[in-house]
């Protein structure tokens, strides 16, 4: 390579991007159309006035992203996963125009955004994001399709819970200051969307890839399930009157019909609790949220013969009612949960299982 060719290559990585310095680019078509989307969303569904300064657009890094968010911002993540930045003085003032009817003064104290401030900004949002996709319809404009179909979805507690949410790629974003109407200050609010990717049109490759990555990241996730022997409903008397020692009867069949549920209380499985080298165990019987079919009552299942015998024949001759009532211990599954291979068994801790607090009527 000669000298004066290594100078050119020199010149080109020195010269400074396009629009600017520091990467900003000469605002785009999609650019101009959100501020007119804003004016327009904050003017009829919040009453406030303003004007936008040109915008800027710039391409960059999820860290550059997050770092830039200002302290009081509120965060909203929109659906296809891009990110809305409202600065403390842009929320104020939506907020305030809606609740009061003025912008509150710029000497408010800063402070972290709540929820209902999340839900009164949030159509204001929505309706830009509707405007934008609606003006973008159709149209020929550069890259229009990387704005469009966004909605707000949820707000955000912070810049670092947006790093965590967000794809690590690279981002189109669009910034602009506002002048509010009425207000001696201003305000800025920011729109960041993902650069689609270079294999974005190859679905059929790009596709298992990411599902295959997404199902191996849930796989690893933790799964809490609960054994549930019994549930009680009693009335708040009954529930104020418990005391130590009191004895809360089982339902015949609840050691052979245990429910094994997940965080949300949906059924998982059902089991039969007994024991495995010295530990509680559940053998599990049934797998689905269907229920299975319910065991046959006590009455139900009595020999005929029982029935024809006379009552003093019967009086001596098996357990008494008080014997029935009692709960069948727990069988001692051993080598068959502990041994068996292949046996789905849980082993759980040796102490008594705990039962559910009972739910008060009345």
């Amino acid at each position: 390579m000669t000298s004066q060719s290594s100078e050119k290559v020199i010149r080109r990585k020195l010269r400074p991007p396009a629009g600017g310095r520091g990467g900003a680019e000469a605002p785009s078509p999609v650019a101009a159309t959100l501020v007119r989307a804003l004016a327009r969303a904050a003017q009829d569904l919040a009453g406030l006035a303003l004007r936008a300064k040109p915008p800027a657009e710039r391409r960059c890094g999820l860290e550059d992203l997050v770092a830039d968010v200002p302290e009081g911002a509120l965060v909203a993540l929109v659906a296809r996963y891009g990110l809305v930045v409202l600065d403390r003085h842009l929320v104020a003032a939506i907020v305030g125009m809606q609740t009061a009817g003025r912008i509150p003064s710029a000497d408010t104290p800063p402070r972290a955004p709540t929820r209902t401030d999340a839900a009164m900004c949030a159509d204001v949002i929505d309706g830009m994001l509707e405007l934008l996709d609606s003006r973008l319809a159709g149209d020929s404009i550069p890259d229009a399709e990387m704005f469009r179909a966004f909605r707000f979805a949820y707000h955000l507690p912070d810049a670092e819970a947006a790093g965590r949410e967000l794809e690590p790629a690279d981002y189109r974003e669009i910034a602009f200051d506002l002048a509010l109407g009425g207000a001696g200050h201003g305000a800025r609010l920011r729109l960041a969307v993902p650069e689609p990717r270079p294999d974005a049109r190859d679905v059929g490759e790009a596709a298992p890839s990411f599902h295959e990555a997404l199902r191996a990241h849930v796989l690893e996730s933790e799964a809490r399930l609960t054994a549930v022997l019994a549930r009680q409903t009693m009335t708040l008397a009954a529930l104020e009157a418990l005391a130590p020692g009191d004895v809360l009867p089982l339902p015949d069949g609840a050691l052979d019909g245990v429910r094994l549920e997940d965080l949300a209380g949906e059924l998982v499985a059902t089991g039969r609790l007994g024991k495995s080298g010295g530990h509680r165990a559940l053998r599990l019987t049934h797998l689905g949220k269907r229920e299975p079919a319910p065991r046959m009552p006590v009455e139900a299942r009595k020999p005929q013969a029982l029935e024809n015998l006379a009552p003093g024949a019967r009086s001596g001759a098996g357990p008494s009612a008080a014997d029935m009532a009692q709960p069948p211990p727990a069988a001692d599954l051993g080598e068959t949960l502990g041994a068996s291979p292949g046996q789905e068994s849980f082993g759980l801790d040796p102490s008594p299982i705990p039962i559910e607090p009972a739910s008060a009527e009345g």
